[in-house]
């Protein structure tokens, strides 16, 4: 397979995968195989500089400690695999001709896929708000949409939490602003564009901020608000994106205000979730039990004890990434977890500030940048990586992050070369 296939084959994965599950997986999966097939060595260096090697060392260590071992070496495959695709996007980001031409197919093939997704939510809201229908599971012609019950006033469209749609929107609107001020660029130098790119980059974000409302999720209110204040903020020179940016804010700031979020008014209890800091209370406890290497991967659902928080019997995890790593897997790897990404992070933001990036290069990494934030800002508060699309789609965002100071210095000596 050429490396233009490849990467080609990872766009339409990731064009189909949050609405297609199957199909997307099992072109995950293609990807995942051909790339170490392709370029095993290369993979497993970066795997081993990055520290991914050492920080899955750990993970294997934790779960042969753990109080329950069978459920530790089952969440293994939340982790490790995706170390791996992490690996081999960023060779296909690397080592194929004209990358930066493939992300940004990348990000238009996930500003189409998000279309089907929110199109599906939207027609959820009307049907449960308008006709008698409350659990829409038990109809043949829409049952193979979901995955979960479907039942309540929150939408949650291919997804089998409201929460895991809330995510999953909050990833797409990162992207999506990034493709809108890519595409207001080009509009204002009058460079060629697909007619249809416009209206679909338009199309997107207005679904996915309406769908945003619906899905209901106070962690999403907040993530997406700052996610439009940063875009603001960093293409401030473009008026039109500088005014759809204000006026995004304004939506979903004057939509919670006037309506509530998910049905619930505001409060203080709304935003300080009582619910919460008693999960996050369990976890610091279970850390003080295992503090080097946790009580293992997927222990805390197995640990909570039924009743700890009165009116629930089970609970699958701590609602913040970090509590639920630092508790199963110890302080150490979550320590180095943070700091792998982190560095990751600061790499790509150093570069961004520092580096001469046309605009529209600049315009992509914004998107990818801001989809990745909003995934980690929306882990501080609830944790989806369970979904197995979530997670794909915050790896292969944090890859892309991972290889921009690269393909940045390859721009300055290409740059350098013409002149």
């Amino acid at each position: 397979m050429s490396k233009r296939l490849l990467a080609m084959v990872v766009g339409v994965t990731l064009g189909i995968l949050p609405w297609a599950v199957f199909p997307g997986l099992a072109g995950l999966l293609m990807v995942l195989l051909v790339g170490v097939a392709w370029q095993w060595q290369a993979v497993v260096a970066a795997l081993y500089r990055q520290g991914w090697l050492g920080l899955g060392g750990l993970l294997l260590l934790s779960s042969a400690l753990a109080v329950h071992r069978q459920e530790a070496w089952l969440q293994l495959v939340h982790f490790l695999p995706f170390f791996v695709l992490w690996g081999v996007i960023v060779q296909v980001i690397t080592m194929t001709p004209r990358p930066w031409l493939w992300l940004e197919r990348w990000a238009l093939a996930m500003t189409w896929g998000s279309i089907p997704v929110t199109t599906i939510a939207l027609g959820e809201f009307l049907v449960k708000r308008y006709t008698s229908f409350r659990d829409l599971s038990a109809y043949p012609l829409l049952d193979w949409l979901y995955i979960g019950e479907i039942s309540g006033h929150r939408i949650y469209a291919v997804f089998d939490n409201p929460n895991i749609l809330a995510n999953y929107l909050v990833i797409a609107l990162g992207i999506t602003l990034g493709m809108l001020w890519q595409t207001l660029d080009h509009c204002h130098r009058r460079l060629p564009q697909p007619a249809y790119r416009l209206p679909l980059v338009l199309t997107s974000l207005m679904l996915i901020l309406a769908a945003l409302v619906y899905a209901g999720s106070r962690n999403s209110y907040w993530v997406a608000m700052v996610q439009l204040l940063l875009v603001v903020i960093a293409a401030r020179r473009q008026r039109w994106l500088l005014l759809m940016g204000g006026l995004g804010l304004v939506a979903i700031a004057s939509s919670a205000v006037l309506f509530g979020i998910g049905g619930r008014q505001l409060s203080w209890e709304l935003l300080v979730d009582p619910i919460r800091l008693d999960l996050w209370r369990l976890a610091l406890e279970m850390i003080t039990q295992a503090p080097l290497w946790g009580v293992g991967l997927g222990n805390y659902k197995l640990l909570y004890v039924p009743g700890s928080i009165a009116g629930y019997s089970s609970f699958g995890h701590p609602h913040n990434l970090w509590l639920m790593l630092a508790a199963e897997v110890g302080i150490p790897a979550t320590v180095l977890f943070t700091g792998i990404v982190g560095r990751m992070c600061y790499g790509s933001l150093a570069s961004w500030i520092n580096q001469a990036y046309p605009a529209q290069h600049r315009a992509l990494i914004t998107g990818y940048g801001l989809a990745f934030l909003g995934t980690t800002l929306f882990s501080g508060a609830d944790v989806t990586l369970f979904d197995p699309r979530i997670n794909a789609l915050g790896w292969v965002s944090l890859a892309v992050l991972y290889a921009i100071p690269r393909l940045g210095h390859l721009l300055s000596s290409n740059l350098s070369k013409l002149t």
